[in-house]
Order: structure tokens, then sequence, then C-alpha cells
């Protein structure tokens, strides 16, 4: 082996500070930028809250008139409730579970048996108890316990109400998948794998090398810790509302809410800036205007831009505020960002953390994001899995990756994910719970 030097040309994208700057301010949420805005009054002599500043920051959906300044109204204008009265109750992964088990066709003894189930999970979705123990904390069988078990481990997360780490990861592995079987053989050589004795694993499973490291890559994309990303149920999420939403003598008007303050430029300072004889405090009184009509500019570009992504979700979304999630269409970033200029990025930055107060409740905006779909309408998709479920063989039900992996090829994108929505919200139960032994 030689060393040496190559010299090799690339092309790099540098961000100035005040593209850095527009960036973080619009990917903030509102608690966020608040107390920005605050640590900038404090620190910059030449910024200033004008409390005397008002205007409506609002625009019509018939007219699609955009304010020029688009910046916030004050929390209780218009009606709008003060701070602590907006939260979000976070499901818990008990309250997903239960909402899974309500679709699910099984007899009322299982069905109590199920819920026992689902309560007696630890945090991180395990359930450390065999169907005898559950037997004797409970009023139901073990032979019940056993049928409820499987059904609770086919809900959504993969991995749940497994009885350890190994069996957690095998629940999340495709049964479909042709490397299924050996990863399930690499899967009980988890501490080999995790020393790194990988000889090991091939002399005792008799897969080779190649095989081997796609299946640890496999195993790495799986949760070990299923019940995690849910919330603990111990306290609700409140929000600062970004974005209000209401009807108006029949029109639809967003405006932009929030306590952040209208900033403008102390003249004083800026009296000063150009009086001043003395260059060192001409200078520094500069670079603070420079920096205050800089972070002014920002925030009124991120509500611009906030109303505009608003005003597009909402254009097409806008069965939801009468008929709630049922109604919700295909919709991706991408839509919106070719609809209103900008790269997606933005979009996503602009929809990140920020919530809508509108007649139907308040929501996160990237609720309103139901772009699994390409290829077919939410109702043409949800037609075809009935359809599918319908045809299949009772004995060997389509289990959901299934149904996504037919779907696709049909032209329709969809994960399985987006398969196990669609079909909790039909109130069709998983393959297990459609299975019957003939």
């Amino acid at each position: 082996m030689e060393l040496g030097f190559v010299t090799e040309q690339k092309q790099t994208m540098k961000l100035s500070s005040a593209q850095l700057q527009m960036i973080e301010i619009l990917q903030m949420s509102s608690l966020e930028l608040e107390q920005r805005v605050q640590n900038e009054l404090t620190e910059n002599p030449v910024l200033e809250a004008d409390e005397q500043w008002n205007s409506d920051s609002s625009i019509r959906m018939d007219s699609y008139r955009e304010s020029v300044h688009a910046s916030n109204a004050p929390d209780d204008a218009e009606g709008v409730a003060a701070f602590d009265k907006f939260y979000i109750q976070e499901d818990t992964l008990t309250d997903h579970l239960m909402k899974q088990l309500h679709a699910i066709s099984c007899p009322d003894n299982v069905r109590r048996a199920c819920r026992f189930v689902i309560y007696s999970l630890d945090d991180n979705g395990f359930l450390d108890m065999t169907p005898k123990e559950l037997e004797e904390a409970s009023e139901n069988t073990a032979e019940e316990f056993a049928q409820a078990i499987p059904i609770v481990q086919s809900m959504d997360p993969a991995g749940i109400a497994a009885a350890n780490l190994e069996e957690c990861l095998r629940l999340q592995l495709d049964p479909d998948d042709e490397m299924t079987e050996d990863a399930c053989k690499v899967i009980g050589k988890l501490s080999d794998i995790a020393s790194g004795n990988f000889r090991e694993v091939i002399k005792q499973t008799g897969i080779t090398m190649d095989r081997l490291k796609a299946i640890i890559e496999i195993i790495r994309k799986l949760d070990p810790k299923p019940g995690v990303r849910f919330s603990s149920g111990n306290a609700q999420k409140y929000v600062t509302p970004d974005v209000l939403a209401e009807i108006d003598g029949g029109d639809l008007v967003i405006r932009t809410i929030g306590r952040i303050p209208h900033l403008k430029l102390s003249e004083y300072y800026t009296d000063l800036a150009k009086s001043s004889d003395d260059k060192e405090v001409t200078k520094y009184l500069r670079d603070r205007i420079d920096s205050a009509n800089l972070l002014i500019r920002n925030i009124e570009q991120r509500n611009r831009t906030i109303i505009s992504v608003t005003r597009s979700i909402l254009a097409r979304q806008d069965q939801f505020l009468q008929n709630g999630d049922k109604a919700l269409k295909p919709l991706t970033m991408q839509e919106v960002a070719d609809e209103i200029g900008v790269n997606v990025s933005t979009v996503s930055r602009a929809v990140n953390d920020k919530y809508i107060k509108c007649p139907a409740g308040t929501f996160a905006l990237k609720h309103f994001f139901t772009g699994e779909v390409a290829g077919g309408t939410r109702d043409s998709v949800l037609k075809r899995i009935k359809e599918l479920i319908a045809e299949e063989d009772p004995a060997k039900p389509l289990s959901d990756q299934k149904i996504a992996d037919i779907l696709v090829a049909e032209n329709i994108d969809i994960s399985r994910r987006t398969v196990a929505k669609y079909r909790d919200e039909a109130w069709i139960p998983p393959a297990s719970g459609r299975k019957k032994r003939i």
C-alpha cells in the first residue's frame, strides 16, 4: 500500500449567517422563538417591543389576500383562549392498543384477556408474565391468555407484548421475507453478534458472511423498545398555537397568533448612530441595528411562510374542518412546496412543532399530511384493501406487509404502517383476528 496525496475538486454550498438565522427562526416553535426574542430584547439595546402596534395579520381563503406584515396578534385577540387552555393529550401505549382492540373480532372472554395483557405491559412494551402467571392474577384462564397474547402481538407497534428482546425482534420481522428464517437464527445469537464473534454465528447457523452482514443491517433497524415512543400519560403536552383559522362571514380566515411581540428599532439609538462623533459607538450601534433588522425581517418571513403553508394545506384539506380525520386527503409536503414555490425543506421547517387552532380543535400542522399513499385516493386505496381481504384465504389471511407489497406492485406507494392505519379505521381486524381454522 502506498500513501500519497490526491487533489479532488468538490462543489459545496455555504450559507450566510443571515440565511442560517432565517432557517433557524423558521424551524423554531412559538415557545422557542418567544425565548429567543426575549433574549434579543435583553442583549440588543437597539431592539424594542412595540406595545402600540396592532394588526390584523390574516388572509381569507376566498381571495388569498396575504397581509404585508403577517405578524402576531395577541393571544386573547378575537376570542382566542389563553395559552394554558391549549393542550394535546398524547396517546399512551395503552390508549393506542385499546383503540386497535376495538376493531378486532374475537370472543368476549378472549377480549377480556387481551385487555388484561395490554394493561400488564411495561413502559418498553414487554410482557414479563407467562399465561399461567396472568391466569393467577386475573379471572381468565391460561388458555385464553395463550389466545390473547398473539392477538396483542399482531398490533402496532410491531414487537409489542414480547416476553424478551429476542421475541420482540422476531415479531418485527416480515414473515414473507425470504431472509426471515435466517434472521431468526441470528437473533438467537445476539450475544455473539454483540461481541463481534461472527465466525461462531456462521458456524452455528450455516449462513454466509455476506448474508450475515445483510441480516445484521435488518436487525439494526428493528426497535428494541417499541413502547417507549408513546406518552407516559403522566402529563398533558401544552402547546402554543401558531395559527388561528376561523370562519368569518362564510370565509375561512387564517392568521398567525402567539405571544411574540412586534419588534421595532429604538428611535433614540438610531438617531445616536447617525449623530455620534465616536466611531466605536457608531460602529457598535450600526452592527446592533443590522442585527435587529435581520431578526425583524426573519420573523416576518417566518410568519408569511407559515401562513402560506397553512393556506395551501387548508385549501386541500377543506373537508377536514367539517368531517374530521376521515375526510383527510392524500397530501405531501412536496405538493405544498410546489404550490407555494419553495423547497420542500422549507415546508418541513415551517410545520415543525407548529400548531393550528381551528373550528375542529387544536392540531399539529403535520397532522394534515397523509402523503404515504401515491397512486390513488384514500377512498380508492381503502376500497382495494377491503377487496384484497375479502378475496384472501381465511386459513392464511394476508398480513399488512403482504397487502402493502401487493398495492406497491399495483403502483400504489404505501407502507405497512399505513395499511394498518387504514385497516384499523375501517374496523377490520389484523390477520390474526381474521384467521379461521378449517
